[in-house]
């Protein structure tokens, strides 16, 4: 067994970083963790685990039916493992997203739904186990490559110590997670894209993450297992910096343009407002992800932004000009690519010492991105775009296993899934208060849906929020229900106990929404005040009230669920 140790020092510190919320003694406890019984070394039945997380990638992928992208790498472990077509993030932006997913508990029972500070899940809501951290108690040894926690909601100060979750997951501090290896717009300039240089590449961010990883595996990993190790690739996050090589597999004249590039007719306009941004929020205007911190291939030095992008910044209904699109585009897929590459790598080495053989992989990005899909580009959204993101699992032990997975899937899903995949026990259920609750998920594991003979759907439904505005209590929230034949919005607005747990106030609501994906699968319309739609509005309505307890299993949703609030909005937005 593995035990990174605290300094002398290290307690006292974090005391001061978290204003004394935990205890030095508390600290310790779970940095060294319970060492459960299961607790070994090189046990063959508890197989190695490699995650792979990448950054703003969607389902722009060849495993998703994207015949146009060249991502042969991940298509190839996706052929050797199980897909899953309806997959979905609870919040699609990176540190909450992160947060979320790597403790199995949903933005609100974290109470991180924001980059504002704080952030942090231990300080805000509780000393919830996060799953390196559980495969850590567990007798595995945990390392962590480049952006897998995002350190602006799992650090309690930037030091090389406690960033990125520090002891708490690993067994040695973070590679790669600081903010100084976030190197990209030393490199660009803050241009929304560029061409690297052969020696660009070489020391840009991702390249430098999968070294340190390939590095570990080759001359640590095989004397420490079982092992788990988490890579975390900045692309295809802006700036879309990219070698040339990746640019030439996608020609201008290839890269088509998405079929709807305006927001939703009758879409209320705090569906979009200020999406990947927080300052200054206007109504009409959007995509400050793209706009407001980059400009388009030039350096913000050399000439406004606004400029740069033709005068465009934002306003809804309006977008890029085609050519610049088109650019962008390219270069996004480019980045995909160029990403595929970095995990074909560490890939490779398994799968030339065997390793493969004897390793859990899931895959997945941390959310969705509108690339020009509605005229947006940005992802701090509750739309399909925004909340659709990959997710494969590869499972040894399962070599038979469907290689295709429809039933709705969430993050929340990942660390359960994981978990069972390695034979550990499934954390459970989380109750409805869990801020004493170490380890619990909120969410299932996949696994008894990718048995060949599986007949059984993971959960019914998936559900997503976004916060309006931007800090840690926030005054709207947008929850979403996603079923099979569509997805439906609420604004509402937000109580906070007195210890800062989240109240969804479904009595007061500034805007809904409603998407029937059967006629209309691009979101082009919100039909929420169609008569025709009425009483399955209703029947949606009562269903994302109730939450995501009643709709896992494959047993029929319960009857006679009652509304919490009003049919029509009450309030105002702005």
């Amino acid at each position: 067994v593995h035990i990174f140790f605290l300094t002398a020092s290290a307690p006292s510190a974090m005391m001061v970083a978290t204003g004394s919320v935990l205890v030095a003694c508390l600290v310790a406890c779970v940095c060294l963790g319970p060492l459960h019984a299961d607790a070994r070394s090189g046990d063959a039945a508890h197989p190695n685990v490699l995650l792979l997380v990448s950054d703003d990638l969607n389902l722009e992928i060849g495993m998703y039916n994207k015949s146009y992208m060249k991502t042969p790498h991940l298509d190839a472990l996706a052929r050797q493992s199980t897909v899953f077509t309806n997959h979905y993030v609870q919040q699609a932006v990176c540190g909450p997203t992160r947060a979320s997913f790597m403790v199995s508990r949903r933005p609100d029972t974290m109470r991180t739904v924001t980059h504002t500070k704080p952030t942090y899940w231990r300080r805000l809501a509780g000393n919830f186990t996060s799953l390196p951290q559980y495969f850590k108690q567990h007798g595995y040894y945990t390392a962590s490559f480049g952006k897998v926690f995002d350190l602006r909601t799992s650090s309690f100060n930037l030091t090389d110590e406690f960033v990125c979750d520090g002891p708490f997951s690993w067994s040695q501090p973070p590679t790669l997670c600081g903010q100084k290896s976030w190197n990209e717009k030393s490199f660009s300039g803050a241009r929304s894209h560029m061409v690297l240089t052969d020696e660009q590449e070489e020391k840009i961010s991702d390249s430098l993450i999968a070294e340190a990883a390939l590095e570990f595996l080759k001359e640590s990993a095989p004397t420490l297992q079982p092992w788990f190790v988490a890579m975390g690739l900045h692309r295809p996050h802006l700036p879309f910096d990219v070698p040339q090589r990746f640019v030439d597999l996608y020609p201008l004249e290839s890269v088509q343009l998405p079929s709807l590039r305006h927001t939703p007719k009758n879409m209320p306009p705090i569906a979009t407002a200020c999406s990947g941004g927080g300052q200054g929020c206007i109504a009409g205007e959007s995509s400050f992800e793209l706009w407001e911190q980059y400009s388009f291939n030039r350096s913000k030095k050399d000439g406004k932004t606004h400029a740069s992008y033709g005068g465009w910044h934002g306003l809804l209904n309006h977008t890029l000009d085609d050519a610049r699109s088109r650019e962008l585009r390219q270069f996004y897929f480019a980045a995909v690519s160029h990403t595929d590459e970095l995990f074909g790598r560490v890939l490779q080495l398994l799968n030339s010492t065997n390793a493969l053989n004897n390793t859990v992989i899931a895959l997945v990005g941390d959310h969705g991105w509108h690339l020009d899909t509605k005229g947006l580009w940005c992802k701090c959204t509750a739309f399909e775009e925004a909340v659709a993101a990959p997710f494969l699992l590869h499972v040894p032990s399962m070599p038979e296993s469907k290689r295709v997975v429809t039933s709705f899937t969430e993050h929340v899903d990942l660390f359960p899934s994981v978990a069972d995949a390695a034979g550990l026990p499934i954390p459970p259920t989380c109750p409805p208060d869990s801020t004493q609750v170490d380890a619990c998920t909120e969410g299932v594991s996949v696994l008894p849906a990718m048995a060949s003979d599986a007949t059984v759907a993971v959960k019914k439904a998936a559900f997503s929020q976004w916060p309006k505005w931007g800090d840690q209590h926030p005054e709207i929230m947008g929850y979403s229900i996603r079923t099979v034949t569509s997805r439906y919005t609420e604004w509402v607005a937000m109580n906070y106990t007195a210890d800062g747990a989240f109240v969804p106030d479904f009595s007061r609501m500034c805007a809904r929404e409603f998407y029937d994906h059967e006629t209309d699968p691009l979101e082009s319309i919100n039909a929420v005040d169609e008569v025709r739609y009425a009483k399955p509005i209703e029947t949606l309505r009562a269903r994302l009230h109730a939450g995501w307890r009643v709709a896992e299993g494959d047993y029929p949703w319960p009857k006679d669920l009652p509304s919490k609030g009003p049919a029509q909005p009450n309030i105002p937005c702005f």
